[in-house]
């Protein structure tokens, strides 16, 4: 345990906590050789423009099929049917997607946004501050 410093509320912590990232698998996940770990991040871009739904069940049954405790996925650019419909989330039921949230997992946080150019553009703050999401007006 340790306790945050803005709040003074206790976090449970994990001692030690193995994460594997990977992205732009575009439907040849399979062909992966993964490590062992606790948490697996996807950062989108696993279809090609979801075009298959066979493609995103395949990736959703090898999210489960993997060892890990906990698998996050953020849609990429080529994963509009996420964003356009919030009940296509649940065809990922192998893990937790993040659009536009956040999450805590065992003491680690993570903020989950999709880029995607057809309603969002990343544009850097004056004075070199972070990037900031802004949404298009039409």
């Amino acid at each position: 345990m340790r306790r945050e410093r803005k709040t003074g509320r206790s976090i449970k912590v994990a001692s030690s906590l193995r994460l594997v990232l990977i992205s732009d698998t575009h439907e040849l996940h399979r062909e992966l050789v993964m490590p062992l770990g606790d948490l697996l991040l996807c950062s989108g871009d696993f279809t090609i423009l979801s075009r298959s739904l066979r493609a995103i069940v395949d990736f959703n049954d090898w999210l489960g099929g993997l060892s890990f405790r906990h698998r996050v996925v953020v849609p990429g650019n080529h994963e509009t049917f996420l964003q356009t419909d919030p009940l296509n989330r649940s065809l990922l039921s192998n893990a937790l997607v993040l659009i536009n949230q956040g999450a805590e997992i065992e003491g680690l946080r993570i903020w989950g946004t999709p880029r995607n150019r057809h309603w969002s553009r990343v544009r850097r703050k004056v004075g070199g501050r972070a990037p900031t999401l802004l949404r298009k007006d039409s």
